[in-house]
């Protein structure tokens, strides 16, 4: 609708408890500010800690319609998707990323449009600690099965995964310490691929 969209978390503390929502903002010109439109999900940050939810969002355009994908307050992986007037809460992708509320652990999601095949493409760590991703090829339609990428070998976690799209492949970097603290690692794929086959693990 020829606006600048920004969707972020926005935390504060309230009788030494943290809240966290996720916002919509709006702008006709970036360099003037943006404006709160509505709330799209309330953190549910109630603990004494003051650790806030990080919901990671992702936004992406796929047929005409923006798609959201984040982390929700209830740690399930969730979406919301745009037609340039009205949010429509889509639900849950996958429940329980195997964290409470108030723990963060590095359970993160990130989605990505991959232009080649016009689909959006989610990679996330579930409850078991491995790294998964999801295929999304019409925003009216619903989510692929889980499709395993990596699974670390018993003792070792993976955390932080991010997915770009460079050069006519998916490039997924995320942390793992395999070697005692967490280094940063890549698998990547000279194209878009169906399962994990072809992919190759590089430390960088």
């Amino acid at each position: 609708n020829g606006k600048w969209i920004i969707i972020a978390g926005k935390g504060e503390l309230i009788s030494s408890k943290a809240y966290c929502d996720l916002n919509f903002y709006t702008s006709d010109n970036p360099l003037s500010g943006f404006t709160y439109q509505s709330l799209l999900d309330d953190g549910k940050q109630t603990e004494a800690t003051g650790t806030a939810s990080y919901f990671m969002p992702s936004l992406n355009i796929l047929n005409g319609k923006l798609v959201l994908t984040y982390v929700d307050g209830d740690r399930d992986l969730h979406w919301q998707v745009y037609d340039g007037a009205s949010w429509t809460n889509k639900g849950d992708i996958e429940a329980d990323l195997g964290t409470a509320s108030e723990e963060i652990q590095g359970h993160w999601q990130s989605a990505v449009k991959d232009p080649v095949n016009n689909q959006i493409v989610c990679v996330y760590i579930n409850a078991s600690g491995n790294m998964y991703y999801r295929i999304l090829t019409d925003p009216d339609g619903t989510w692929s099965e889980p499709h395993l990428i990596f699974s670390p070998p018993s003792g070792t976690e993976i955390r932080y995964p991010h997915v770009s799209y460079i050069d006519h492949r998916l490039v997924v970097t995320f942390a793992w310490n395999i070697r005692g603290n967490y280094n940063i690692y890549m698998i990547s794929a000279p194209e878009y691929l169906s399962t994990a086959s072809g992919l190759s693990l590089i430390h960088i």
